[in-house]
């Protein structure tokens, strides 16, 4: 075999599985960059409310806390604005059927958020269900906005847990335009078949305009920002990747630092070593034939 071809072939071989893979990352990595230069978001969490269970299994809240906005990081700072106010609260058991529901206001805008589930009567160990199937009904400004797709929530939690990664509310700035929305997204669908999932945005700007964008995971790798503010919105039980997973697994010592980066190195420099050979080969045969 000619000097140099072997370390080429392996080289080569190594680039071949590597760049695709390196490829992806650094893509994801540009769509990440441009959505953080255009937009901040803020989650928006429910905090200090409590609910009662009396000895005959009745049940109502106790205490309606306060509506936040959690930007996440390192120390998620916690902090209320004056735009954004959690209103009221109730929940009741009418026979074996328990309503709950939470409005609040962004702006000049109320929004209103309804569900039910069943519940034992009469009610045994003094607890609500862990989990149940409800659609989650929405009122935004006495308008119906309700997808009647059953969705899981957690009627024992009536904080940000209840729809967590079904439903959930951040507040988006736009860096560019200099403006500010309220965002509810829903997710429908199996949560461990993602590729079946649809998502549903519901845009409340500051003067009440309301904007729909209903899209299924193809769709979602379309337009970035959908794939950023799901992510915020815990609205998937995985992290999703812009165009694909390959940046979101758990990092180890052979994924992604021995393969793809130094598997890349290692076949960039064998690739090289074996051009340099051959050609320095080539060279040297040619001159000793003239």
């Amino acid at each position: 075999m000619k000097k140099g071809k072997l370390p080429l072939i392996i080289g080569m071989i190594l680039l071949i599985l590597s760049a695709p893979v390196i490829i992806l990352m650094l893509q994801d990595e540009y769509y990440y960059q441009t959505i953080d230069k255009q937009y901040m978001t803020s989650n928006v969490v429910f905090d200090n409310s409590s609910y009662f269970i009396e000895d005959n299994g009745d049940f109502g809240i106790e205490s309606i806390g306060k509506a936040y906005i959690q930007t996440l990081g390192e120390q998620p700072d916690k902090t209320t604005i004056p735009s954004l106010k959690l209103l009221d609260m109730h929940m009741k058991k009418i026979r074996n059927i328990g309503f709950f529901k939470q409005s609040l206001q962004y702006e000049e805008n109320i929004i209103q958020l309804k569900d039910t589930f069943s519940v034992e009567n009469p009610l045994r160990k003094q607890a609500l269900p862990e989990k149940a199937l409800s659609p989650v009904h929405i009122l935004i400004n006495n308008k119906d906005f309700t997808n009647h797709t059953p969705v899981e929530i957690r009627p024992n939690n009536i904080e940000n847990e209840r729809y967590f990664s079904s439903l959930g509310l951040i507040l988006v700035k736009d860096k560019i335009k200099n403006s500010e929305s309220l965002l509810i997204i829903q997710r429908f669908g199996d949560e461990f078949q993602t590729e079946k999932n649809t998502w549903r945005f519901l845009w409340i700007d500051n003067n009440g305009q309301i904007k729909k964008e209903t899209f299924d995971n193809k769709e979602r790798k379309q337009q970035p920002y959908r794939t950023t503010f799901i992510n915020a919105s815990f609205t998937t039980p995985t992290i999703l990747g812009y165009k694909s997973n390959v940046s979101t697994y758990y990092t180890t010592y052979f994924y992604p630092l021995l393969y793809p980066w130094c598997s890349f190195l290692l076949g960039s420099i064998l690739a090289i070593f074996g051009l340099y050979s051959m050609a320095a080969s080539w060279k040297k045969d040619y001159t000793s034939k003239l």
